[in-house]
This record gives structure tokens, sequence and C-alpha cells, in this order.
């Protein structure tokens, strides 16, 4: 008797300097735990220069209906424009989908429209597809939309199709195995998983570094992470700025992506600035360097969710505008401090915004733990600018197992 195929995931996504590589990772996190799970997984997008993950069966470079990858706006505009390459590519991913027999789709690129949606109903395709803050019609047959302001009401009139299951919140944040925090929730990864092939250790890795309770003129540690592509220069001018003056001991962790055009000058400006400043690439463990910082300032992308499920307070200097309502989200529910977009965004208004934040960490770092003969109970991690409420962390890293899960019930 011959076993069942391996249920077969293909996953369409788009990555460039400009855009950032948040979509193309976003995927290859998802893929890793559909591995974990037994899945084939197949990655239809850009160039193979993107792919981190062994957890891929098989990548196929495919630029979007013939033309390079976009900012969100501008590739929106473009895919409205040039219907008929728009409408191309989803004649051209169900026919990959077919000869691939792809139980399911998973769509992570903003230049999908409505058009091309109704070319894979009529293919009979069954999908996923991220979404954010567009206002199309949607008719997948999963919709997720990870943000902390993400609610059912505002997709009453958005759904086409009346069987699509919402998942929504960070709850399903799609993040590395890395990311899972053990002490966020009771769930724990399915006794069947598989490590895949690239897995990194686990969170709670004895070896790995801790936030240690801070006093006196020990340096307070800020992560500088402003996504995997272009950062326009911010990276430099926020960590210039803190060093120049800031009122306390720093030591700031300047993390880029391989693919951000500005590494080699950033690479010989940071070998200047001593041990205040380390300067990384695309490092391996993102979780451990994470842990081992206590605040980090981001742009408001995806690694927010990294941030905030490694418990940090966060300042967010959005590069590019649709980030702004993201890291509003973020403001909103107490886990971060939204400041003006970059280049807008004023020394000053940086300096004090970290300084408040900082006196909010300590603060709760200062506060006499409570024990129920059991250990430490969590404490919660930030004010919301107001000193009245406190937050605990929103992502517990588990959304790609769930994500999952619901893909291969």
């Amino acid at each position: 008797m011959t076993s069942a195929r391996p249920r077969r995931i293909l996953l369409r996504c788009d990555a460039n300097p400009q855009l950032g590589i948040g979509h193309v990772a976003r995927c290859q996190a998802l893929a890793a735990a559909l591995y974990a799970r037994g899945a084939e997984c197949i990655v239809v997008g850009p160039g193979r220069e993107y792919q981190t993950s062994t957890a891929v069966r098989e990548w196929i470079p495919h630029p979007f209906g013939g033309f390079e990858a976009k900012a969100k706006a501008e590739a929106e505009a473009e895919a409205e424009a040039d219907a008929d390459a728009t409408l191309a590519d989803a004649e051209s991913l169900a026919a990959i989908a077919k000869h691939h027999q792809a139980d399911w789709l998973v769509l992570d690129d903003y230049r999908v429209n409505e058009a091309y949606q109704r070319v894979l109903r009529k293919h009979a395709c069954r999908w996923l597809q991220f979404d954010g803050a567009s206002t199309q019609t949607l008719w997948a047959d999963l919709v997720l939309n990870s943000s902390p302001a993400a609610r059912a009401e505002n997709y009453q009139k958005r759904l086409g199709n009346p069987a699509t299951q919402l998942l929504l919140g960070p709850r399903y944040a799609i993040l590395r195995s890395e990311f899972a925090a053990p002490n966020c929730s009771g769930e724990a990864a399915s006794p069947n998983d598989r490590p895949a092939p690239n897995d990194q250790p686990a969170p709670n890795d004895p070896a790995s570094p801790q936030r240690l309770d801070r006093a006196g003129d020990t340096p307070i540690r800020v992560y500088l992470n402003f996504g995997g592509g272009d950062d326009r220069g911010a990276l430099r001018w926020c960590a210039q700025t803190l060093l120049e003056a800031f009122p306390r001991p720093l030591h700031l962790k300047l993390v880029s992506g391989q693919q951000n055009p500005h590494n080699e000058t950033l690479g010989l400006w940071a070998s200047r600035q001593g041990h205040q400043l380390e300067f990384l690439v695309n490092p391996p463990n993102l979780a451990v360097h994470l842990r081992a910082c206590d605040l980090a300032i981001l742009s408001g992308g995806m690694s927010c969710y990294e941030a905030d499920s490694c418990g940090l307070s966060m300042l967010l200097v959005p590069l590019v505008p649709n980030q702004v309502a993201h890291a509003r989200a973020w403001a909103e529910h107490g886990r971060a401090h939204l400041l003006e977009g970059w280049p807008d965004v004023s020394p000053s208004a940086l300096r004090a915004a970290l300084t408040q934040c900082v006196a909010e960490w300590e603060g709760i770092q200062q506060r006499p733990q409570l024990t129920d003969g059991l250990g430490p109970r969590q404490r919660p991690q930030l004010t919301d600018g107001l000193g009245a409420r406190q937050r605990r962390q929103l992502t517990d890293g588990l959304g790609a197992q769930r994500v999952a899960e619901l893909l291969l019930a």
C-alpha cells in the first residue's frame, strides 16, 4: 500500500532592497513550520539570493507580471494600471499550483487585487492571503492580518467569500521558531513537530545572554533595526544622534539586512565608534540578540513582533508611509512610543522619547517581585506612556505554528 503524499503548499511573495525582506522572511518562517509538520513547500517569488531556509523544497524565481517588486503604494497603482500583467500573473500562478498539485496557496504580495483573486477562484484554488491596510474585496479562504489594530468588524463589508476565516492580531504573527516565548502562553508546539533543518536554538537556551537589572552607570542596551532592505540612512542617524548627546551611557546594537545598500559605509563608520556600538549584518539567532537588549528602536515593520515577543519596549520611527498605521497600533496598545517618520523626526524628539522609555523601563525593573512559592511571576513590560496602565507583550511567537496547523488540518 502506498502512503499518501505530503501536503503541498505554494507560497507567493516578493522582495527587493526598497521593499525589504519582510514578505519573503515571513513566508520562509511559515514554510519552516509547515515542514516541521511534514508538508512540502514551494516558494514563487524573488531571486534565489533571498532564500535562507532549507525547509523550502523548491524555489521558483518569478517576477510579478514581468516587473520587479516596488513599494506598496506604487505596486498597487501599477497593478491596477497594468491589468493584463496582473491577470497573466494570476493565470501563471494557478498553472504552477496545478502543475505541483498544491493543496494551498499563500499570497504575501500587495499587488494581489480583486481581479487576481477572481482568477484563482475560477481555477478552484484554496488560499491564505496576508492583508494589511488595503480596502479591496477579499475572496481568500483564510485572511491573516496580524496588526494589533485588526478587528473583525473592519472586514464585514470586505469579504466576498462568506466562508472566509479571519486570523487577526499578533496571535497570528508569523515568526521563526526562535521567537517562541515560553512564558507568554500555556501553549506548546505540537509533539509531532520535526525540527526544520536550519531551526535556531530554542529561546530558553541556557547559553543565551539574558537582560540584567540595571544600576548606576551600567549602559542601557538598545537594539536598532530598520528592516532587511534599504534603511535610507536611518540606522546611522539614530545611532549618531544618541551617541553624541544622550545623558546616560548606552550600548547600541545595530542590525542590518543583507540587502541594505548602506552596509559598507555603515560598517566603516561603526568600526570607529569603539565599544559603545556593535554592527551586525543578517546575524543568526536574532532572538538571542534581542533578549540581550533592554529597549528597541525600530521602523514599525515585522521587527515589532520580534521585539514584542522578547518583551522589549519599543521606539518606532516609520521609514515609509505604510508603516505608520501599524506603528500607531503598537503605540495605542501601550507597547511602543511612536515618533515622526524618517527623515522628519528631530534629534531632540528621539532623545526625549528614549529618556522617557528608559525611565519607564527602570521603574518596572525596580518594583519588588511578587512570589507564589513557585518562582517570580512574569512582570508587565511597559507602561503606555502615561504611567497609568501596564501592558504585557502581545506576541507569543507561536503564530506560524497555529497557521501551519490550520493549513494542514
